[in-house]
């Protein structure tokens, strides 16, 4: 879904059809990072996950509408400098809640994709708040399909099989 928005909003050529998917993109980014916790938070005691996961899942609504209100009221391009930040603190908050049951539930490799995600996509906003270097927001995409990638192989081999 995310790549899907930011692909019509690189592809559009008329404003308001951009400037909408560019808003639908930033949504989505909620959606990802929410969405990629929901599985790990499986590994945590019953509990726990349920606080973790009405943090996360709540952040990143109150992202959304802040987002969808700043569009609506016409200062998007203000919120988009706080966005940048709010990403990550929804991103990097729960691992340093959590991370000891990841510790404890991911073997080496699963925890190594995950780390390898998130610093990718760390990195990857300096490139994508590096506006006047050629090519920076092509190279913050690339960050993030290799922070999606190492995400969904820790999922997959690491995450899924514990939880089934």
């Amino acid at each position: 879904l995310l790549f899907s928005f930011s692909s019509v909003h690189h592809a559009a050529i008329l404003p308001r059809i951009k400037q909408a998917f560019l808003v639908l993109d930033h949504c989505g980014i909620y959606l990802l990072i929410a969405g990629t916790y929901t599985p790990f938070s499986l590994l945590m005691p019953v509990g726990q996950r349920w606080i973790l996961l009405a943090i996360i899942w709540g952040l990143a609504l109150a992202g959304i509408v802040v987002q969808l209100v700043a569009f609506l009221i016409g200062r998007g391009d203000s919120y988009e400098r706080f966005a940048y930040f709010f990403y990550l603190a929804i991103a990097w908050i729960p691992i340093l809640w959590a991370g000891e049951y990841v510790l404890k539930s991911l073997p080496p490799m699963g925890l190594d994709l995950l780390v390898a995600g998130g610093v990718a996509y760390s990195i990857g906003v300096i490139f994508y708040v590096w506006k006047r270097m050629p090519y920076a927001h092509a190279i913050w995409h690339l960050f993030v399909v290799g922070g999606s990638v190492f995400h969904f192989f820790s999922i997959f081999y690491y995450v899924v099989p514990d939880v089934l």
